[in-house]
């Protein structure tokens, strides 16, 4: 009796009463929110095909507003996919800080008439990892773009949904300052290095493969004038590629760091490295917009030879 006595003592310890029952806990796998005058979010959870959606004041209200609506202790860090539609990055920013999903989860601006829950359910996030997967859009992150809005630049590259299709756009946290063209977003791919197969054509024209690229991406300075030197080591048997690869980087350049003064490459970092003065937000961009670039291509293979 002694030894069942004790058995009855301990089982309140080891099986309190107040765990967290696995059958009330639940995982999102979708996230959508909606900024206006309110901001509102939509959730799919981990299995389920139903949304559950709120609406609440701050962003420190989301967690509480949404499992009153589901009925569960939620989890969003195991999130596929970010959705955000509005003007300002501050949803990223708060969820992030506040350790509500990870800083290597996907994010997704949508154009303010397109229907994320529709999206969701259409698989838009196995799209969208298909296309950065194929090359055609570059990776994107939560923690990516709130270091590059931190950055002195303050701009980011993300993947944007318009028409439920998706491109690349530039935003400085404020604002959408523009869609970037599919060249362009393939030379976004490019200058940051690929060891995957890029496989395209240009105006509907012979298909191009390249196998391979590693880029570098110096920087100088002489009488306050930036010259920003890129070099594509290219792998391919196209002689055509090489030429491709460049015009490529060619847009994505003018299109975000000579047009906005943009710093998607980090240049920032090379600046000072290279003791060249990094002054305020606003003269850094003015800096890269008035920058000279110059783009060489070189065999992969005779890249050791250099």
């Amino acid at each position: 009796m002694s030894r069942f006595f004790a058995l009855l003592c301990i089982f309140p310890m080891l099986f309190p009463s107040g765990c967290t029952d696995i059958r009330t806990r639940s995982y999102a796998e979708l996230l959508a929110i909606r900024q206006g005058e309110e901001i509102s979010a939509s959730i799919r959870n981990i299995d389920e095909d139903t949304w559950i959606s709120s609406d609440f004041e701050t962003m420190l209200l989301l967690p509480d507003a949404l499992e009153s609506e589901s009925g569960k202790q939620l989890s969003f860090g195991h999130l596929d996919l970010l959705m955000l539609q509005g003007e300002t990055f501050a949803p990223a920013e708060k969820l992030l800080s506040n350790g509500l999903t990870a800083p290597n989860c996907p994010v997704l601006l949508c154009a303010p008439f397109e229907n994320m829950e529709t999206l969701g359910d259409s698989d838009i996030s196995g799209k969208l990892h298909s296309a950065v997967e194929n090359g055609a859009l570059p990776p994107c992150s939560v923690g990516e773009i709130v270091g590059n809005l931190e950055s002195r630049a303050g701009m980011t590259i993300l993947p944007y949904c318009r028409d439920g299709e998706l491109h690349a756009a530039l935003h400085d946290g404020e604002r959408l300052l523009c869609v970037l063209s599919e060249e362009a977003c393939r030379g976004a791919v490019l200058s940051d290095g690929r060891s995957k197969p890029l496989v395209f054509s240009e105006n509907g024209e012979d298909t191009i493969e390249i196998q391979k690229c590693r880029a570098e991406i110096r920087l100088a300075e002489q009488d306050g004038t930036l010259t920003i030197s890129v070099t594509l080591r290219i792998r391919s048997e196209q002689s055509c590629a090489a030429e491709a690869a460049a015009r490529s980087v060619q847009a994505f350049f003018e299109e975000t760091v000579l047009k906005y003064g943009a710093d998607p490459c980090f240049l920032e970092e090379s600046a000072r490295r290279f003791g060249v003065a990094v002054p305020t937000r606003q003269a850094w961009r003015t800096m890269l917009q008035n920058a000279v670039l110059q783009i060489q291509t070189v065999p992969l293979s005779a890249a050791f030879r250099l």
